[in-house]
């Protein structure tokens, strides 16, 4: 029991100190340290907030909703009645919530794949933007430690309406500090090399909608020209 209290305890020392000491902690990092510690880590912090991000999420209307069908149901039951009767079926509104709450609910038990999924996507970005924008000699290692460690902002979302901008400003901060620190460059080359992935991803996405407005403006010209012929 002591054993487990210690690990508990120890987990959330190592949230505190990311938090308030990053730059300290990121230039104390080694690569010998590896990358399972952090990816453990990024999993256990990334299912805590989502967990409770689930629960708060969950709309008081929702869940007011069920009640009161359930509510319904076994109001219609008298010990006067011959017959138990009730509606073998939800009505719409009561499946959408429940429907809603399932896919929210499976974002929460899917959380930890997920997690390793993105963190793993995130330091391959970083590893060839350390390659640009450094000259010094790095390995995954290092930009798994990274994205994985500046995942401790998810710890925020067990905050109610406000985790989720109290936790994506962290991380912003906590990947700049950790870029600055681990790859020993400026605040600017930090801020390049942590944002990155979120370049790509914009860039990706211009890309994306330049050649669907492309395409829908090729297609529509074909259908005009054969409408007139």
């Amino acid at each position: 029991m002591k054993q487990v209290i210690g690990i508990i305890r120890g987990y959330f020392q190592l949230v505190y100190t990311i938090i308030r000491t990053p730059t300290q902690f990121f230039r104390s990092l080694s690569e010998a340290e590896g990358k399972t510690k952090p990816l453990v880590f990024a999993m256990i912090t990334n299912w805590i907030g989502s967990a409770f991000y689930f629960i708060f999420s969950s709309s008081t209307q929702e869940r007011e909703e069920i009640k009161s069908w359930l509510n319904q149901q076994f109001q219609q039951w008298t010990p006067s009645e011959e017959k138990f009767q009730y509606e073998t079926w939800l009505p719409s509104e009561t499946v959408e919530s429940v429907d809603a709450w399932t896919q929210s609910m499976s974002s929460v038990i899917l959380s930890p794949f997920t997690t390793l999924l993105s963190v793993f996507l995130a330091a391959l970005v970083v590893y060839f933007a350390s390659k640009l924008f450094t000259t010094r000699r790095t390995g995954m290692t290092q930009a798994i430690q990274l994205t994985a460690y500046s995942q401790a902002s998810q710890i925020f979302l067990v905050v109610p309406w406000i985790g989720p901008v109290l936790a994506g400003i962290t991380r912003f901060i906590l990947l700049i500090l950790g870029a600055k620190e681990l790859y020993q460059v400026s605040a600017l080359r930090g801020a390049l090399i942590a944002f990155f992935p979120y370049i790509i991803s914009l860039g990706m996405m211009v890309v994306f909608v330049f050649f669907a407005i492309a395409l829908a403006l090729v297609f529509g010209a074909i259908i005009a020209g054969l409408s007139i012929v």
